[in-house]
């Protein structure tokens, strides 16, 4: 389950993130489609490819950021999540998103990355994995509230190793 809530901050687009930790999840391999909250709503569908990159010392991962574009329907969203910190079995983390004109990221100096990690490293910045998924949404208002339910189902690949996935999120 992810919960994500977003948020203004003076100076920066930052959102958080918060999702539960390894071994915490369920299966959502038969999406929630028999659920009561979803009768009458017919879920959007989406495939998605996000690409994960990284140096190939993996300078990204030491210092405590992912960075990933995703694409869907033509368009290509650039991500980085920094590493946040756990507490009841959830993880927070701090979100930086934008549109990006294809499948290179755009690290400019205002980048939370380019703060971190050396310039040069920056330069070595390739493909890690791939996470490729058909995305399931439904929006259900209920009693005067809206929730985001999302079931993600696919695979990573990386190098030759292909294994699935499986994610359940709720957002309001």
């Amino acid at each position: 389950m992810t919960h994500e809530t977003t948020h203004s901050l003076a100076s920066s687009d930052e959102a958080n993130e918060i999702e539960p930790q390894a071994g915490n999840r369920s299966r959502v391999d038969r999406p929630p489609c028999g659920h009561a909250t979803l009768s009458g709503v017919t879920p959007k569908i989406v495939d998605q490819l996000s690409t994960y990159f990284d140096t190939p010392k993996q300078d990204l991962r030491a210092a405590g950021f992912t960075l990933r574009i995703r694409t869907a329907g033509g368009r290509h969203v650039q991500t980085i999540k920094a590493v946040g910190s756990a507490a009841a079995g959830l993880f927070a983390r701090p979100e930086w998103e934008h549109d990006v004109a294809g499948l290179e990221p755009e690290l400019d100096p205002g980048s939370p990355i380019c703060a971190i990690v050396a310039h040069d490293r920056l330069g070595t910045v390739r493909p890690a994995f791939t996470v490729a998924i058909k995305r399931r949404q439904w929006i259900c208002t209920r009693d005067g509230g809206t929730v985001e339910i999302v079931a993600d189902t696919g695979c990573v690949t990386a190098s030759d190793r292909t294994t699935p996935v499986s994610e359940l999120e709720f957002e309001h």
